[in-house]
């Protein structure tokens, strides 16, 4: 397989792809992979890669029971990060539009989802050639689309993947990096 570097646009046999495993009895067996490349990968993109967070089931009345997976994509050294989501259990994805830039330095990747009691959604990532802090982005549409990204100075970052989780019943965000 080619490296991240080297990878091609496209859907061809030198681009990466996304599949799905699911169980229904909870990892007992598995059903066939399942290639859902076109569904959470824009077709310009070179590499993609989900999380390496988990997915999240939200929560709140208006996107109740959405499932959200955080990805990111290349090509390598210019990352975008965005939402893929499905509102049927995973049958079907779609994607939302990347989180805008901003005007500080670096890239966002290796990105983690929350969602708030409010019902937004928080998204933070790993911040690369910019300064040693994550990146953050809220969403109030279920992860369609995203505030431009923010350096977030209070959560230093050694450009490695971190750890985010929301514990609602002390509305509590923890993060571990």
């Amino acid at each position: 397989r080619l490296g991240e570097r080297a990878a091609a646009a496209g859907y061809g046999p030198d681009a990466y792809s996304v599949w799905l495993l699911a169980s229904d009895d909870h990892g007992e067996s598995w059903r066939p992979p399942r290639d859902i490349t076109r569904q959470t990968r824009r077709e310009s993109a070179t590499s993609v890669a989900s999380g390496p967070g988990l997915g999240i089931q939200l929560q709140s009345q208006k996107y109740r029971g959405r499932i959200v997976m955080p990805m990111n994509e290349g090509p390598y050294g210019a990352w975008q990060v965005y939402a893929v989501f499905s509102d049927d259990g995973g049958e079907s994805w779609q994607m939302g539009e990347p989180a805008p830039a901003g005007d500080q330095p670096g890239f966002a990747n290796e990105v983690q989802m929350v969602e708030l009691t409010s019902g937004s959604l928080l998204l933070n990532a790993r911040n690369m050639g910019g300064k040693a802090c994550r990146k953050q982005a809220r969403s109030d549409d279920g992860g369609m689309t995203w505030s431009p990204l923010e350096d977030q100075p209070e959560l230093v970052d050694p450009e490695c993947q971190a750890a985010l989780s929301y514990w609602p019943e002390r509305d509590l965000l923890l993060f571990l990096n």
